[in-house]
């Protein structure tokens, strides 16, 4: 198992870190440690197992939806370190992640817990999976817009800066949405994993990370009204 020392995760408890767990150590990669940030696990009342057919693979990733990121990382063994507060931008929280454990975090916080000053301060470099393609569709919710604009979904890795999804991209990715599948709690963390996983790879191969030169800044922040929303999601109902 390669494991990348300069390598280190941030994980809440979510369904999306719970995909970015499941999806290295399928890809066999270990981290040099794990954040754990507090909270209460987000239950999920459907199939154990959930296939999600990929682009460059040959077999679909099987995911688990229901299976905590702990869970799955202490048996892979992983290096795991509570975090005091479940605010990522708190004094003790800014604290522990100045400690010179990893360079590079790849950061699955909280639901809309952005990175403040403080936090980029620490010197560590913060790797991140935005639900859209970049620069053309910013904010929590741009791969809805992209559903409606080309009926695909973008995934993008940056590194975090101050502003709303404006960090130096890395990668980015458009994929076809899958008919029948959960969009929120299934394609889109499966997808932003993949792209994830795949960036750690050619770092492994290559010896660096990968970078894209984008065309500018968007200058809107998107946020999904209920109603385009369900207009979105349609477009993935069986």
């Amino acid at each position: 198992m390669p494991q990348l020392d300069e390598l280190g995760f941030i994980l809440a408890p979510t369904v999306r870190s719970r995909a970015y767990v499941q999806f290295f150590v399928e890809q066999d990669i270990k981290p040099q440690n794990a954040f754990l940030i507090p909270g209460e696990e987000r239950g999920w009342d459907g199939p154990d197992t959930v296939e999600v057919t990929l682009p460059n693979r040959e077999r679909p990733f099987l995911f688990r939806p229901g299976v905590p990121a702990r869970t799955t990382a202490e048996r892979a063994g992983w290096k795991l370190i509570e975090l005091p507060d479940a605010d990522i931008n708190s004094a003790a929280c800014v604290a522990r992640l100045s400690l010179p454990d990893a360079d590079i975090l790849i950061y699955s916080g909280l639901s809309k817990a952005l990175l403040k000053k403080q936090t980029l301060d620490t010197g560590v470099r913060f790797l991140h999976a935005h639900g859209g393609y970049l620069p053309h569709y910013r904010g929590s919710t741009g791969f809805y817009y992209s559903l409606l604009d080309k009926g695909k979904l973008g995934m993008t890795a940056i590194w975090i800066n101050a502003g709303i999804d404006t960090g130096d991209i890395v990668a980015r990715r458009w994929y076809d949405p899958i008919v029948g599948l959960d969009v929120d709690y299934v394609q889109d963390p499966v997808m932003r994993a993949q792209l994830l996983a795949d960036v750690i790879n050619e770092r492994l191969q290559s010896g660096h990370y990968p970078v894209v030169q984008a065309d500018g800044v968007h200058p809107l922040h998107f946020v999904i009204h209920p109603v385009l929303k369900n207009i979105a999601l349609d477009t993935v109902r069986p």
